[in-house]
């Protein structure tokens, strides 16, 4: 995404007291209430998982990504700053609830499947200095992959300018 749009996208963010990655998510329920012809949808987004009330939580190793549901309902007179708001206070709400796992989550609600696509907005840190090398040793030319099972997924990642990957299973 240019560096215009990806600024754009930061000021409606900041306009509206959310975030970039909730704005995104606006936009990927526009698109499923565009493609499915529903006003109600869900899709899973990916969540750190590391509630501040851990103690140490900050120097666990490992991800601790989760997946969690997430709805919209969309109607003609919803604006965009009512869908910010609707996805914001819904994240708020379920703040304290992100460590559940996706199959609790299933089995609290009595659904088999809550969604078939996944936003995962990718703002994990990476310390370049880590791997900047001490002592002559350098990591070089890292790059990663991600896999997951659902038929579609969009991944975002911030940055100057912001990248977009869609994942789809034909």
């Amino acid at each position: 995404v240019s560096e215009q749009t990806t600024r754009a996208l930061g000021e409606l963010a900041r306009s509206c007291r959310t975030t970039v990655s909730t704005v995104l998510q606006g936009a990927w329920s526009l698109l499923l209430t565009s493609l499915t012809g529903r006003r109600d949808v869900a899709f899973g987004t990916t969540v750190s998982g590391r509630p501040a009330e851990v103690v140490g939580v900050e120097s666990m190793v490992g991800l601790f990504i989760n997946t969690v549901p997430v709805r919209a309902t969309i109607t003609a007179a919803t604006t965009t700053v009512d869908l910010l708001q609707q996805l914001q206070h819904a994240h708020n709400d379920t703040l304290e609830h992100q460590h559940l796992a996706l199959s609790e989550i299933h089995r609290i609600t009595g659904q088999d499947k809550l969604f078939d696509t996944l936003f995962a907005y990718e703002n994990y840190p990476i310390d370049a200095a880590a791997v900047a090398g001490e002592h002559g040793l350098a990591i070089s030319e890292v790059s990663g992959r991600e896999f997951n099972h659902y038929p579609l997924t969009l991944q975002a990642q911030p940055g100057e300018q912001l990248r977009l990957r869609v994942e789809f299973d034909t």
